[in-house]
């Protein structure tokens, strides 16, 4: 959320202590304080990032729902692969620095956003841009799977049109590389074509 978003939502005063609560929220590494791709100071963006927090809000309220073996019915529902997904995506905004050695990047000025944008109607949100120094760009897909990743047909085409809408949005000059940061892996295949780079889970860890 923007300031102004947490404050239509509390009901807190627009002022200093609220200012004062963001600051320690985010020196504490309960939030992350970024901006989005263009974006000003102003337009920065608040995130709440503490792995326990994020799961204490998702799954506390299901516990009276399931008497016996609660995690282990928890794991086959839509509501675990959603939370699974969010959190390997925290995951990766918490290790910048492996990830741009994976690409092999590490000596290279780099600054990392979010970004949405819209072309002919359709919106279109990447929540990793790298934006490199040397002019060029990763544009980066983070999915979180048991296994390697498949990419269909139909995803291919939503990566092609977000590199277009990016393009389109901020008339960028650099180069736009796909990258896929997966659990396992990316099956090599015609529609993995539109992928230039990859990083799996080992390398957030090495």
């Amino acid at each position: 959320m923007t300031r102004n978003e947490i404050v239509n939502v509390s009901g807190l005063s627009n002022g200093g202590n609220l200012t004062k609560l963001l600051h320690n929220l985010v020196i504490c590494g309960f939030v992350r304080k970024y901006k989005s791709y263009g974006n000003k100071e102003k337009d920065s963006l608040y995130q709440l990032i503490d792995f326990f927090s994020l799961f204490d809000i998702k799954f506390k309220s299901k516990r009276e729902e399931y008497s016996n073996d609660y995690w282990l019915q928890i794991s086959t529902t839509p509501l675990y692969h959603t939370w699974s997904g969010f959190s390997y995506e925290k995951l990766c905004l918490l290790h910048i620095a492996q990830i741009t050695k994976k690409l092999g990047i590490a000596g290279v000025r780099t600054s990392v956003y979010a970004w949405n944008g819209e072309m002919d109607g359709t919106k279109s949100q990447i929540d990793m841009v790298i934006e490199r120094a040397d002019k060029v760009i990763n544009l980066c897909e983070v999915k979180f799977s048991s296994g390697v990743y498949a990419v269909e047909k139909s995803y291919a085409e939503i990566i092609r049109n977000k590199r277009l809408s990016f393009a389109y949005n901020t008339k960028t000059r650099s180069a736009l590389h796909n990258t896929m940061i997966t659990t396992y892996g990316v099956v090599r295949n015609v529609e993995s074509a539109e992928i230039i780079s990859s990083v799996v889970l080992d390398d957030l860890f090495e």
